[in-house]
């Protein structure tokens, strides 16, 4: 760029036509270029209003005034005060295509303000500076300023363009990042969820196995106290039993008890005795004592 613009910035500075246009030889007019010329841009502005009150509809004053606007960064206003100069000049005048230059420079210097803050809208309002710029070159075709910074501003409108792009494409991936993340998590909850429904299902059934295993020994134990106390009740019935006493005489023995011995005994007693057959059965089945003998 040496030899065309040492500074693309430099590019963008208001076309300072005042040079070679007649100045109005009126006071206000002489005391507004005056306070140009010094720096006092904010004065200036001032005095160049009260010079346009005695002189409406000069399109010079009206002009150097968006100048003085421009240099205090009101770029809004200046672009409206250009803008109002390029109106009221036909395409071809020179007026016409110097203000159409500045009107571009304050539309690229309101665009520059936002371009980090709200590239969107500084996408807009340079696109508005590329308009302002061609209808320079339309009506001077030999403005290489205005051509410049045509292509200044239209690479800066890709520049930003890419980059936007860019950080939508890194947005979206964060974005996905983020759902894959929310997605893991909510994975890994669920997981957790079902490890913790398992968990209590698995100590559920413990604490039924148990509570089962506790009611099963309980009731044997109690099974195990019931035989004890049977088996105590049926040894107390049986000491509680009388027993004989020592000088008890025992049962009279029955017939069936008597050996052969004894009966032979039996008989040989009463053989000496005359007794009755029957009476000698009746000994033997009953053990009667017998009678006495009758006398004949």
């Amino acid at each position: 760029m040496t030899g065309v613009r040492k500074v693309a910035l430099a590019a963008i500075a208001t076309a300072l036509c005042t040079t070679g246009w007649t100045l109005d030889r009126h006071a206000a007019v002489r005391r507004a270029n005056e306070l140009y010329a010094a720096g006092d841009y904010a004065e200036a502005e001032t005095a160049f209003n009260e010079a346009l009150i005695d002189q409406p509809d000069s399109e010079r004053i009206r002009f150097n005034l968006g100048d003085a606007i421009y240099r205090q960064d009101k770029y809004e206003e200046a672009a409206t005060t250009f803008g109002h100069v390029q109106a009221t000049n036909p395409q071809g005048d020179p007026r016409h295509a110097r203000a159409a230059y500045n009107k571009g420079n304050a539309r690229y210097r309101l665009g520059q303000a936002v371009e980090a803050t709200k590239p969107q809208e500084a996408m807009t309002l340079w696109a508005d500076a590329l308009v302002a710029y061609r209808q320079a070159m339309g009506a001077d075709p030999n403005d290489v300023d205005a051509k410049f910074n045509f292509e200044f501003v239209q690479h800066k409108i890709e520049e930003l363009q890419e980059r936007m792009e860019q950080e939508q494409q890194e947005q979206e991936e964060q974005q996905q990042d983020q759902e894959q993340q929310d997605e893991q998590e909510q994975q890994e909850e669920q997981e957790q969820q079902q490890q913790d429904e398992d968990q209590e299902e698995q100590e559920q059934e413990q604490e039924q196995e148990q509570e089962q295993e506790q009611q099963e020994q309980e009731q044997e134990q109690q099974e195990q106290e019931q035989e004890q106390e049977q088996e105590q009740e049926q040894e107390q019935e049986q000491e509680q039993q009388p027993q004989d006493s020592p000088g008890e005489q025992a049962p009279e023995e029955s017939p069936e008890d008597l050996s052969q011995r004894e009966a032979q005994a039996l008989l040989d007693s009463l053989r000496d005795e005359e007794v009755d057959p029957e009476e000698i059965i009746e000994r033997l089945q009953g053990g009667a004592v017998a009678q006495p003998a009758y006398d004949w």
